[in-house]
């Protein structure tokens, strides 16, 4: 198994594909391509990947489509739409769905790189973020007894503190509130 960060570019143009895995190869990167949305999505569902680079204006299945659907089928991989046909309502678009850039085909290969490499410590500064929230409700469930469900409120038997209320704006699991601690 290997601990190379796996991502997939998605373009309908083979050159396109081929200088992007040259590429993201030679940084390191473990590199899947598909020429459809189709077959991105397909790839999505038969494998996990850390990041996708997927351009906007393909025959069939758009860009944004791919997006969409990686995002409605749970996956957190981070998304860079790379184009040759950027508009400021495909970018709009693009942050509705949670993507991390949005570079124009011509960027510079360094660049491209830089943003490569940008999205995919965010994603791990996520992923520690997420483990670090499960690691802290699981010693609060022990140190409570279990005492404590998902975006509790609580306040130890021996406090005279008031509880403070847990904030439903927040996404559920995400806000643990005992008395006057609050994690998020």
């Amino acid at each position: 198994m290997t601990n190379q960060p796996r991502v997939l570019v998605v373009d309908d143009e083979q050159n396109i594909r081929l200088t992007l895995n040259a590429l993201l190869s030679r940084a390191g990167y473990a590199v899947t391509t598909a020429a459809t949305g189709e077959e991105a999505v397909a790839l999505f569902e038969r494998e996990p990947f850390d990041l996708m680079l997927v351009d906007l204006q393909m025959p069939g299945m758009k860009g944004m489509e791919v997006v969409a659907k990686v995002r409605e089928a749970g996956h957190d991989a981070i998304i860079i739409v790379l184009t040759g046909h950027g508009s400021l309502d495909s970018a709009i678009e693009g942050i509705r769905f949670g993507i991390f850039d949005y570079l124009l085909k011509t960027s510079d290969p360094n660049h491209i790189l830089a943003r490569v490499a940008a999205g995919l410590e965010e994603r791990a500064a996520r992923r520690r973020q997420s483990d670090l929230l499960d690691t802290i409700g699981a010693a609060v469930q022990e140190l409570t007894g279990g005492r404590v469900a998902t975006n509790p409120t609580f306040t130890p038997p021996h406090s005279s503190a008031t509880p403070a209320p847990a904030t439903s704006a927040e996404p559920a699991g995400r806000i643990l509130t005992i008395g006057p601690l609050t994690l998020d």
